[in-house]
């Protein structure tokens, strides 16, 4: 008798279960056609019949069997919008319950996890969108319609399944564009560290290379240290390449130069770890110094305590000082290693370049008078044979144009021959894009039958196309990776 009624009650709870789905279905087409943006009271149905089958004993039972209890339940009430809210709880309670008769309570439990950590992205997200500008947006992935973002991403996702369905195509057009992507990239590095980006130098306005008849020497720069007329600091610098010889590893060649004490004052240039050169590191005798750059100092390990250790440059053991800012280069990008020099006041070798910074108050283009003066001093201290005269043609050339010189028309002619090179991959990329389309016809029939409007197969092919650039783009910068832009190491 017992088992009977068991049957029964089993008979009946699904009968109820079946009609309950019916009158929610009916209840939800009456909710929708009344308006989505509307709250729905959806707690109880409006139906009498609903009403009566739900205040009997069997559909009392049928609910208190249904019904979600613990912390999925009320993770799914806090995140799940008001106007799904009861609609969702009321579909997850039918269907955890079903699946507790069938499985047992632990199997439907695990169902119900599952279903709550699988949605629980999507529903944090919108909970969160939600609180944070409280706006509800009349269509979801809950509702019908969707919404544009959805559709993008949609899009996106087929684009690349697309490109990866077609590797020969999606690899040839890639690899066209970042070449000249790549290329393009590197040449305007170059130019806007020398052409367009200020000099580190700090009021660069003011600093100005000397140029007599023939280079400087070592007496003539140390005769005129103490005052150079009409300047307020004056350095001197020769080019000189180190070797770098470290334990274990090969010898490798330096970019470097080799300078007086005053350099980095006269250019305004601070260290960023350690110090510049002081007064007395040029003097013969002391222990040989140098300056490092922000490059070599990563590539040696980028440790703080190698200031104060010693490097092998050159055959000679000196002693780090320093290591210059990230973006610092002086006299070309490229050199990586500023080493104090041993000035001697009797040599006599011409090899030197002289910078200096002009006097408060002055400027680069009016130093005519004071740079006569220099002159006239020359002569008096100084025999010159009539090749090297240094007393005639004295000039000073501002610090830009010294360091660019005739480099400017030759770097916009290479960044205009890349810019070229990158239109005709892109020509060459467009007319691959085209003949795939030609092939794709079959497939934009099927989506225009479907109902896909001309806006939506345009924004798709829109999409594929920004995709393959974005993918050559990243190629093409893989080459500059490790390096500053411009190649300021």
């Amino acid at each position: 008798m017992r088992a009977t009624i068991d049957f029964c009650s089993r008979n009946t709870r699904q009968a109820v279960k079946r009609m309950w789905g019916i009158i929610r279905q009916a209840e939800g087409g009456r909710r929708r056609a009344e308006g989505r943006g509307r709250r729905a009271e959806v707690s109880q149905p409006s139906s009498p019949l609903c009403r009566l089958i739900l205040q009997s004993r069997i559909g009392a039972a049928f609910m208190q069997d249904c019904r979600l209890t613990g912390l999925p339940a009320a993770l799914f009430r806090a995140l799940t919008p008001a106007a799904e809210r009861e609609e969702v709880l009321q579909d997850l309670a039918a269907e955890f319950s079903g699946r507790a008769r069938r499985e047992g309570r632990l199997a439907a439990r695990l169902w119900l996890w599952r279903q709550l950590i699988g949605s629980l992205p999507a529903l944090a997200r919108r909970s969160w969108w939600r609180g944070w500008t409280g706006f509800e947006p009349g269509a979801s992935r809950l509702r019908p319609g969707g919404v544009a973002m959805e559709r993008w991403i949609m899009d996106l996702r087929y684009s690349a399944r697309r490109l990866l369905s077609r590797p020969n195509y999606t690899v040839l057009a890639v690899l066209t564009l970042a070449l000249g992507v790549g290329g393009t990239a590197a040449t305007f590095s170059i130019v806007r560290t020398l052409l367009l980006d200020p000099l580190p130098v700090a009021h660069e306005e003011q600093v100005g290379v000397l140029w007599f008849d023939g280079s400087w020497t070592q007496q003539e720069f140390l005769h005129f240290r103490p005052t150079f007329p009409g300047f307020q600091a004056m350095a001197a610098y020769m080019h000189g390449d180190q070797t770098l010889d470290q334990p274990g590893q090969p010898l490798r060649l330096v970019r470097g130069i080799t300078v007086s004490a005053e350099l980095f004052d006269v250019l305004g240039a601070r260290a960023f770890l350690g110090r510049t050169f002081q007064a007395g590191d040029d003097v013969q005798g002391e222990a040989p110094a140098a300056v490092i750059s922000y490059g070599l100092w990563q590539e040696l390990g980028g440790d703080r305590s190698l200031v104060g250790r010693q490097l092998r440059l050159g055959g000679t053991a000196r002693t780090v000082v320093g290591v210059m800012p990230p973006g610092f280069w002086f006299p070309s990008p490229t050199v990586r290693v500023w080493t104090a020099a041993s000035l001697n006041p009797e040599d006599r070798v011409g090899n030197w370049t002289l910078v200096g910074r002009v006097a408060p108050g002055a400027s680069v283009e009016r130093m005519e008078g004071p740079l006569q003066a220099l002159a006239a001093a020359l002569g008096r201290r100084f025999t010159y044979g009539p090749q090297w005269d240094k007393t005639r043609s004295p000039a000073i050339t501002p610090l830009r144009e010294f360091l660019v010189g005739d480099v400017r028309t030759a770097l916009l002619a290479t960044l205009a021959a890349m810019g070229l090179i990158l239109l005709i991959a892109c020509v060459n990329v467009a007319a691959l894009m085209l003949g795939q389309l030609n092939g794709r016809g079959t497939e934009l029939a099927v989506r225009t039958a479907l109902g896909a409007g001309r806006q939506r197969l345009v924004q798709q092919l829109v999409l594929e196309s920004l995709l393959v650039g974005a993918l050559a783009g990243a190629a093409g910068q893989l080459r500059l990776a490790g390096h500053d832009a411009g190649g300021v190491q």
